[in-house]
């Protein structure tokens, strides 16, 4: 008798793993690495209170940004990259006094920074 109710619930608990397990078709399904190159973010002067420049790695095409978030994450600035530089320089005399995080990111790879703004 219990070697019975044992093999039930061990068929109930497979059956409810196997539906409850998300199906994955690997034709479409690809693996997303993100390189982290916060040491090659280079914020100054910080802290700041007009202008900010950020030095960052070179890219070679269009569509990368540089995003000021405040600490509860919320996006308050953004800025296009050029391509072929390494160097941004933002207006941030429009934010408030406090902690933001920058940053920058190609796709590829994402790179963090924080700022002070007085």
């Amino acid at each position: 008798m219990k070697s019975i109710i044992l093999s039930l619930l061990f068929c109930c608990t497979a059956c409810f793993v196997w539906a409850q397990t998300p199906s994955v078709d690997s034709s479409t399904a690809s693996r997303s690495v993100m390189i982290d190159v916060s040491n090659k973010l280079k914020v100054y002067p910080n802290p700041s209170s007009n202008w900010l420049f950020v030095t960052h790695p070179v890219i070679n095409r269009r569509g990368v940004q540089l995003l000021i978030s405040d600490m509860n994450g919320k996006t308050v600035l953004k800025a296009d990259v050029k391509i072929q530089t390494m160097q941004s320089i933002l207006n941030i005399s429009s934010l408030i006094t406090g902690v933001y995080v920058i940053t920058w990111s190609n796709g590829n790879e994402r790179g963090t920074a924080m700022l002070q703004k007085n």
